[in-house]
């Protein structure tokens, strides 16, 4: 298979989404300032994301006595003052008045001005959502859905939801006689309307901040289906080739590192920063001394591994030598206790971090999000310390419980493949290995083999940044060398005063020839410590 076909576009289908805000009663000013914040904190989020947008662009229509655009459809990035204004406007919509009255059709009309808005720029998007946000009962709504979806173009709209922000038994007056003014009541169980039934999804939400919160997050996962994202490959038998299961791969938090804002969501320091070389030599790189705080304790059995994330570190108790001795055995004793205590009862610390006291000196001072992080016990004089997901980063992930057992054929199918492979009764790291090491050796290439008189003359070769190429030196002067050594042979072997005459140690054997080595003085220490004066 080619590579290129094992390569996934990440991001690459998200659609714009148009929300409609159906201000229609039961709709009061506490689930419209709840829409507000939900919709602004979103869309902050997905503007601060590094990488592809995964919110690309978002429009707001409210729906009252007229559908009202106070968005038209636009990029998120870089537009967040203007989508804050327009949510500002959203919440004074109810209370300047524009609501009230009979609204049937109203909703019909929004949808398609939303739909005419998409196609005056479709050469921007892909594909279009569209979701209405209401309190009135979810099949009075999803039958006036169903009714506008049959004159949209349903080739670019790939979504259409309903989230009902009030339970479905709660129908009051003003919703009946909306239902009974409509002209077209009658025809919405059959007819057009029931030809879309599959286009649109009826969504039922707690009327709270929180579960609009996470309903919304959906926003930012891959909405692409192109290719799958992962191959699991169980290894095959004799005559039967390796089992290998496609799947998808969901993010369940957010990585906080992929923000354009740097958050202190990690104990480890950012030992990528530059560095001088003298201060990376001796001092290395400064880190911060952390403090945490304890807000709670958590059950161990009720932490769900999926919310854990980062580099886990351990915690023990300090052994700086600054502290004193007696502050020093107190500090153990108790944090022994510490261990003993949350061990036995099957408890973990739910600790923040404080800011450092330098990081808000800008004025006025920004406000800074605090990470939270667990200390979980273990057997030993020590902790494991990791960090634990906030509810701003956690993102929604369905885990669905099968109402009925898999095939019996598919079991025995799966079965016969995992018997091939190996059972460990405890996994021991130090006996994996991943050949790291031999990636991060430098690979050295092998000169040559070459003879060792070559080898002899090369190590001790030299250049000179000022030598004279011989072609260009006259016969004379190349002789002169040669004349220069006779008559240093030829003379007496004495000096003046009859003493045997001594060559000069000049490096004849080679430049970089050490002298020959003289006889060793004794010294007296008197001669190496002239001043000095023994105290004992």
């Amino acid at each position: 298979m080619n590579k290129q076909q094992l390569t996934r576009n990440q991001f690459a289908r998200q659609p714009a989404h148009v929300v409609l805000v159906d201000f229609s009663p039961p709709f009061g000013n506490d689930t419209s300032c709840q829409v507000q914040q939900a919709l602004q904190d979103i869309l902050a989020l997905a503007a601060n994301i590094t990488g592809p947008p995964r919110v690309p662009f978002f429009g707001l229509f409210a729906i009252g006595t007229y559908p009202e655009a106070l968005l038209p459809l636009q990029a998120v990035r870089g537009n967040l003052s203007k989508i804050h204004s327009a949510l500002q406007e959203l919440r004074s919509f109810q209370r300047e008045g524009l609501v009230g009255g009979k609204t049937a059709g109203c909703l019909g009309q929004g949808l398609q001005d939303a739909m005419a808005q998409f196609k005056r720029q479709q050469h921007l998007y892909k594909q279009l959502e569209l979701m209405v946000v209401t309190c009135r009962p979810s099949n009075i709504v999803n039958k006036e859905v169903e009714r506008a979806c049959s004159v949209l173009d349903m080739d670019v709209l790939k979504k259409v939801q309903v989230v009902c922000m009030s339970q479905p038994e709660d129908l009051g007056a003003s919703d009946l006689y909306l239902m009974e003014d409509s002209p077209t009541n009658t025809a919405a169980s059959g007819g057009e309307g029931g030809l879309n039934c599959g286009m649109v999804d009826v969504v039922h939400l707690d009327n709270d901040g929180v579960s609009l919160h996470q309903f919304l997050k959906g926003w930012l996962g891959d909405s692409g289906t192109d290719r799958e994202h992962l191959h699991i490959s169980l290894p095959g038998m004799a005559g039967i080739g390796a089992l290998t299961l496609k799947c998808d791969l969901n993010e369940r938090i957010l990585d906080p590192t992929h923000l354009l804002q740097p958050l202190n969501f990690a104990l480890a320091p950012d030992t990528k920063g530059p560095t001088s070389a003298t201060q990376s030599r001796t001092t290395g790189s400064a880190a911060p001394v952390y403090k945490l705080t304890a807000v709670k304790l958590v059950n161990t059995a009720n932490i769900c591994e999926s919310v854990v994330y980062g580099m886990p570190l351990v915690i023990s108790a300090t052994s700086c030598w600054k502290l004193d001795w007696e502050e020093l055995e107190s500090n153990q004793t108790n944090f022994h206790a510490l261990c003993h205590l949350l061990q036995e009862k099957g408890l973990a610390i739910l600790a923040t971090r404080d800011p450092s006291p330098g990081q808000n000196q800008q004025k006025p001072p920004r406000p800074s999000p605090r990470a939270h992080f667990l200390l979980l016990p273990s057997q030993s004089t020590s902790l494991l310390i990791k960090s634990v997901a906030v509810g701003e980063l956690l993102l929604p992930c369905d885990f669905i419980t099968p109402s009925e057992a898999p095939a019996q054929e598919a079991v025995d199918t799966v079965e016969s493949f995992i018997a091939q492979l190996e059972v460990e009764d405890m996994f021991n790291p130090l006996l994996v290995k991943s050949g790291l090491y031999s990636c991060l050796t430098p690979q050295v290439r092998q000169a040559p083999a070459a003879t060792s008189g070559q080898q002899g003359k090369r190590r001790f070769q030299y250049s000179t940044t000022s030598q004279v190429p011989p072609s260009s030196m006259s016969t004379g002067a190349r002789h002169a060398p040669q004349q220069m050594r006779g008559a240093q042979t030829n003379q007496a072997s004495t000096n003046q005063n009859g003493a045997p005459y001594k060559r000069p140690e000049t490096n004849q054997r080679g430049r970089f020839c050490p002298p020959k080595a003289k006889k060793s003085r004794v010294f007296d220490q008197d001669d190496m410590f002239p001043d000095f004066t023994p105290d004992f």
